[in-house]
């Protein structure tokens, strides 16, 4: 693994811990701001605010510090955030929220960019990997969190993983050398995974053109996204022959059909986004309130699903050398939907937390493959509108744990409120036929 991506990986665990802090320290921060369910739940909608406004605008940090530069500001803003909210009451601490979900903004689209156009015929995989290590983060956090709390205190705890967030922030950014203007001949001669151009890797899937006299790759290099203009550096000569003239770039799908795929891409992860976040976020609470586990465990509730997430994730990277990414989301769903089903009608302590542990699975490879769809079919045009499709996905980070909150306290009972990932998913389900049903004329014609 090349440096640059070494320092993603490392970002993206810090990125899980502070993606998922809600989750352990909302019962805490409920007694000491005194909060209700639905005053809680405004709390995710705050980090997911933040979130929004942070990705709405880092397309355009991408293009003038770079894509690496704008991951390392992002995990700065989530420092100061993280360490305010230890000290703050509920006005303030609600501010710093907001702060650390601005530094989320910034974070998650530009790792996820920087590792998709570092290694674009291994996209799918490389991406499940990145979100695994945000896994090892968001599965660890609960636990210590909770342990650091009891033993040092609250505000010293959040204070110590501000350090370790401006700490890796600092080291981030003295990596590598200065970004470069996004140009076409900056796009071409950019070293895959350690530019700090936004364009990133000149061989990404549609982002180079064919030079008069250059050739169109066939076979398997094709198949697997590898530009004319990477084949010619490495020194392979591709097979067919094409027209000397220019050629524009090669989306997989045509022009006519990039709203509609945008729309489809940013609703789904809108959906998985609020779905994932709503079963992390809320899953110690749940535990709490059905006493199934006691004060000091309950946040391996929450573990137990990002837990989940991680091996899904593994799994997930594998099971891409054998079957298509759009059958894997299929799957995942369905399984996802068996564990929801399950933790959101049974009382007890083994089908709750097994119905966590079987959701986290089924809904790993949701975010990584589809962003991995996503970048593929658009080549350059996905990091232009990235700001557009993360801050739609934000978005779901801000409604469905909202909602579990607003239902919960109208119907007086948080099972009620855990049964709003189930609908989620079956939403993905539709919306992922509808998806695939495009990728299918697209081949066809």
């Amino acid at each position: 693994m090349k440096r640059g991506q070494a320092a993603a990986h490392a970002g993206f665990i810090l990125t899980g811990i502070v993606n998922t802090l809600l989750g352990p320290i909302l019962p805490i921060v409920s007694v000491r701001w005194s909060l209700t369910d639905a005053q809680a739940g405004r709390l995710f909608a705050a980090q997911f605010l933040g979130a929004i406004i942070g990705t709405l605008f880092s397309s355009r940090a991408m293009a003038v510090i770079g894509v690496r530069r704008c991951f390392m500001l992002g995990l700065a803003l989530m420092a100061v955030g993280v360490t305010a909210t230890g000290f703050a009451g509920p006005g303030l601490g609600a501010l710093a929220v907001v702060c650390y979900g601005l530094g989320l903004g910034f974070c998650v689209p530009s790792g996820n960019l920087w590792i998709a156009q570092a290694d674009p015929r291994r996209s799918a995989a490389a991406l499940t990997l990145l979100n695994a290590t945000w896994c090892i983060g968001a599965a660890s956090c609960a636990p210590l969190i909770l342990f650091a709390t009891e033993r040092f205190g609250f505000s010293t705890t959040l204070s110590a993983v501000g350090v370790l967030l401006a700490v890796t922030a600092a080291i981030g950014a003295a990596i590598g050398g200065r970004g470069r203007p996004v140009t076409a001949a900056a796009n071409q001669d950019s070293t895959a995974g350690d530019s700090d151009a936004p364009g990133g890797s000149s061989t990404a899937r549609g982002d180079a053109r064919l030079k008069p006299g250059a050739t169109h790759p066939t076979g398997p290099d094709a198949a697997s996204g590898a530009s004319p203009a990477g084949l010619v550096r490495a020194g392979v000569a591709p097979a067919q022959p094409v027209s000397p003239a220019p050629v524009a770039p090669l989306p997989r799908i045509p022009a006519s059909a990039h709203v509609l795929f945008i729309a489809l891409i940013a609703s789904f992860l809108f959906i998985y986004v609020g779905a994932e976040n709503a079963i992390g976020g809320w899953a110690a609470t749940y535990a709490k309130r059905l006493a199934i586990l006691s004060a000091a465990k309950i946040g391996f509730a929450q573990s137990i699903f990002y837990g989940a997430l991680l091996v899904g994730r593994l799994i997930a990277t594998a099971a891409l050398r054998r079957i298509s990414a759009l059958r894997l989301v299929f799957a995942g769903l369905l399984i996802g939907a068996a564990g929801a089903l399950l933790f959101s009608i049974s009382p007890g302590m083994p089908q709750v937390l097994g119905g966590i542990c079987i959701a986290g699975i089924g809904l790993a490879p949701m975010f990584p493959v589809v962003v991995s769809i996503y970048s593929d079919e658009l080549g350059a045009a996905a990091v232009r509108n990235a700001a557009l499709v993360f801050a739609v996905a934000n978005l779901g980070g801000v409604v469905a744990p909202w909602l579990i909150g607003e239902v919960s306290t109208r119907l007086g009972d948080l099972r009620y409120g855990m049964l709003v990932p189930l609908g989620c998913i079956a939403a993905m389900l539709v919306i992922a036929n509808r998806l695939s049903a495009l990728l299918r004329r697209r081949n066809q014609g």
